[in-house]
């Protein structure tokens, strides 16, 4: 979420005093705030501590001027997916929060790259994974043709059926005997059983997955694939009627019943949630009064951290050691920068952020839940908001989406969404900017889950990791659109790279297996309820790694410190 890069005021050496200290800025900490301001105390003093220098954690809104026109990019987090599965709390929140999930049956346009030329997918062999560049265009209108592709023989035409004719491996099975073959399977193992496939067409398919889950191919669990409908199992003809089906995470179980259609999403993602949630608990943070206007207002960055403000969000601090004080509060070591450390005495607690962190912040964790805690490192990821001059380019070669086959690092692209919000909306001409947006994860195939996401973590800790993986994408769209006559130099006017070493929350799948380092469900509940007046929330640990799932979240620690302690909830 985009915020002037200025730091918070100088920190006093008095200890002052909150009702609730959350430490994180995220989706989940903003929401911690506005749920105990909600269903606790009306009148309750926060104090947010955010060790970055914006609100939002990958709700990240990106903001260009091109040519005279100024667009709008998310730069994280984008989708509100499958909002029909919301829990009440969220729905009720976002409700209060003027943030209409139904306008975008009318405010998106599905059509809208279709109507310009430019509605088809872009399967673009890069030559560093396939020895030479080649774009394959698939317009829908007929089978693409992958006879020229840089694969082998024998995986042409499999690939193609892969795009065009999807294959029911599991043919002649009833619902039940296909379900029970994909309980235990990884997507990629599902095809080595039942399908005889060429190597390449198992490299074309390595990291398709990855982008959406942060899990490569063959670590994908193959039941909840062949729900949302992933390449390679979404020709089985499953139907999703009654129960959710045995063994599926808990993201596809709550998603069972719900498949919205992929409509929901803001010009900047889900940074306009960050900025509705951070605007009601700062009534002065906007000059604007609608989800709407606020899309292109600039926040007041002095209006964060105010002085006297019901809520205040410190930004550039981090916290170091969360503590009950023997009294009834607890207290916070907080490091200002340049500044010194600071401690803050509060009634209670929330940590909102990334889980692994519990375990270093709340020293009085038990044993159990500080290693559950440390479990849980994150898929990495890497996201790109990119702005064009134009899009002809993408508009002679038919095609409005990339995906990268095989690639390690870049997976995925597409121009803007095209939705109209406020004073946004899509490009109307070729000729006119654009942006698009890339997405990545660089867990590592042919291992578990966690060691493949620590080998990515790894790589990004490379000091040239950005620079590289900022040239790796500069070389991936020129090589994909150059047949559209794109020259790079000319027609990308800026690129933001944002690395995530700790992008996606692992979840546990029905495959886990133990010392496979995921946590299961019941371990990551009891991390959530946390110790005395320090609970934990986000996605990690309810174990459902979407924007709902990190409200939620804080909806469910809020909840769970005012039973506890029914004293902190006025009257």
């Amino acid at each position: 979420m985009t915020n002037a890069r200025s730091a918070s005021p100088a920190p006093d050496n008095t200890m002052q005093a909150f009702d609730l200290i959350v430490v994180g800025g995220g989706i989940a900490g903003l929401s911690a705030a506005y749920y105990w301001i909600t269903d606790v105390d009306r009148d309750a003093r926060i104090l947010i501590i955010e060790q970055s220098a914006r609100i939002g954690g990958p709700a990240i809104q990106h903001a260009f001027e091109v040519d005279g026109r100024r667009l709008i990019s998310p730069g994280g987090a984008q989708d509100l997916t499958f909002p029909s599965a919301f829990a009440p709390a969220v729905k009720s929140a976002l409700s209060k929060l003027g943030v209409d999930t139904d306008r975008f049956y009318s405010d998106s346009a599905p059509a809208h790259y279709i109507e310009r030329g430019a509605g088809g997918h872009g399967f673009a062999f890069a030559a560093s994974v396939w020895g030479r560049s080649h774009l394959v265009a698939d317009d829908q209108a007929a089978a693409a043709d992958f006879a020229a592709a840089p694969i082998a023989r024998r995986a042409r035409p499999e690939v193609a059926a892969l795009v065009s004719q999807p294959t029911d491996w599991l043919k002649g099975r009833t619902d039940d005997e296909k379900l029970a073959e994909l309980r235990s399977r990884s997507c990629d193992q599902l095809l080595r059983d039942f399908a005889s496939l060429d190597d390449d067409t198992h490299r074309f398919l390595r990291y398709s997955t990855s982008a959406q889950s942060g899990m490569t191919f063959d670590q994908h669990p193959a039941l909840d694939a062949a729900l949302v409908g992933y390449m390679g199992l979404n020709g089985l003809g499953i139907r999703a009627a009654g129960d959710p089906w045995e063994g599926l995470t808990q993201t596809g179980a709550r998603f069972f019943p719900h498949m919205d259609p992929p409509i929901f999403r803001f010009p900047d993602g889900n940074a306009t949630i960050a900025r509705a949630i951070a605007h009601h608990l700062i009534p002065d943070l906007f000059g604007a009064t609608t989800v709407d206007d606020r899309l292109t207002a600039v926040m007041s960055i002095d209006a964060l951290d105010r002085p006297g403000s019901q809520v205040q969000i410190r930004l550039n601090s981090k916290a170091t050691n969360l503590r009950h004080d023997g009294s009834g509060n607890v207290v916070v070591d907080v490091e200002h920068p340049g500044e010194g450390t600071n401690t803050y005495r509060g009634r209670a607690a929330i940590v909102a952020a990334p889980a692994f962190a519990a375990a270093r912040l709340v020293p009085e964790l038990e044993r159990d839940q500080q290693a559950t805690a440390a479990s849980l490192g994150r898929y990495p990821i890497v996201s790109a908001s990119i702005a064009f001059r134009n899009w002809r380019a993408w508009q002679s070669l038919g095609i409005s989406r990339i995906s990268w086959p095989g690639h390690p690092t870049w997976q995925i692209a597409g121009l803007e969404f095209p939705v109209t919000i406020g004073a946004s909306a899509p490009s109307q001409s070729p000729d006119n900017p654009t942006t698009a947006t890339a997405l990545g994860s660089l867990t590592a195939a042919g291992m578990t889950p966690a060691a493949g996401a620590a080998a990515g973590r790894r790589r990004l800790a490379a000091a040239a990791a950005r620079r590289e993986i900022a040239s790796e994408l500069r070389n991936l769209l020129t090589d994909a659109l150059a047949p559209g006559g794109f020259d790079a130099e000319r027609d990308i006017a800026e690129a933001r790279i944002e690395i995530w070493p700790h992008g996606y929350a692992r979840y546990s799948t029905s495959r886990d297996r133990p010392g496979d380092g995921d946590a299961a469900t019941e371990a990551r509940r009891q991390l959530a309820a946390g110790v005395g007046r320090i609970a934990i929330a986000g996605v990690d640990v309810i174990d459902h790694p979407f924007l709902d799932g990190a409200m939620e979240s804080a909806h469910l620690a809020v909840s769970h410190l005012a039973a506890r302690f029914s004293h902190l909830v006025a009257p």
